[in-house]
């Protein structure tokens, strides 16, 4: 781990670049696929230092010094490129530390999954069954719900929101990326990747160093089918906000209220 931090002191580098992606949406198989070409860098989850203890790194930093270093030391391949892979909650997180710093020019890549319900599928399973790799071992049961299936597709809707808002704010034109672009082929969209980056000549995945592989099962196909069949007439657009998120904002509008405050913005109901 030392040896890995020293490598930080060779020569300031600013070929950085950001993966902003949501879960479930392949960003963990998409880090192991640059990263195997040996030119794009190794854009992991560099300052999520509890994932790493999770999955037995013991050593691995919880400060963010230690994750920066890691970030520009094991996230960079020998041609000086580096990334780092982040998600609107990973930068709920960073906030307040300087991490953009490391990025001045800017480069994002935005990997979104273009199968909304699939993603939200897999993101109820995972947070059920704590099984969020196919190496895993599952810790939990799978259990159809149809109301945090469409609070999931709330969730990830405003999130997806949010990282457009910040896009603008900010005046970022990301490459855009999709999941199952990366599943139709792979070769291709790492060839695009390199010329975002600037990153000559061939651009191969090593399938040696990717050890990934799908989650979808059955009871994916199971539950879409079910869900689909349970879903209301075209003629009506869903509410704004449903179950856990309306009693939240609920809860807030009350704390509002207390303390005097106005202008608390009114949320869309359902009739």
């Amino acid at each position: 781990m030392t040896d890995m931090i020293r490598q930080v002191d060779r020569p300031p580098v600013h070929r950085g670049y950001v993966v902003m992606t949501y879960p479930r949406s392949g960003g963990t198989w998409f880090a192991q696929l640059l990263g195997s070409t040996g030119v794009l860098g190794r854009p992991e989850d560099w300052f999520n230092g509890q994932g790493y203890r999770d999955r037995g790194i013991a050593d691995y930093p919880l400060d963010r010094a230690g994750q920066r270093a890691m970030m520009l030391s094991r996230g960079m391949t020998e041609n000086g490129v580096f990334g780092v892979k982040l998600s609107p909650q990973r930068l709920d997180d960073l906030w307040p530390d300087r991490w953009a710093e490391d990025f001045p020019e800017r480069r994002f890549i935005h990997l979104v999954r273009r199968d909304r319900l699939a993603r939200a599928l897999s993101d109820v399973k995972a947070q059920q069954t704590r099984q969020f790799r196919a190496s895993s071992t599952a810790r939990g049961e799978p259990r159809y719900s149809a109301a945090m299936i469409r609070d999931m597709i709330l969730a990830q809707a405003v999130n997806e929101a949010r990282v457009q808002q910040y896009f603008a704010l900010h005046d970022i034109a990301p490459l855009e990326i999709a999941y199952e672009d990366l599943l139709a082929d792979a070769p291709a969209v790492l060839a695009k990747v390199a010329a975002f980056l600037g990153v000559s000549g061939s651009v191969q995945p090593d399938a040696g160093k990717v050890d990934l592989t799908i989650q979808r099962d059955a009871t994916n196909a199971e539950w879409r089918t079910r869900f689909l069949a349970e879903q209301q007439t075209l003629d009506q657009m869903p509410a704004l906000v449903t179950g856990r998120w309306e009693r939240l904002i609920d809860r807030l509008g009350g704390l509002a209220n207390r303390r005097g405050e106005t202008g608390w913005a009114r949320v869309a109901r359902r009739p």
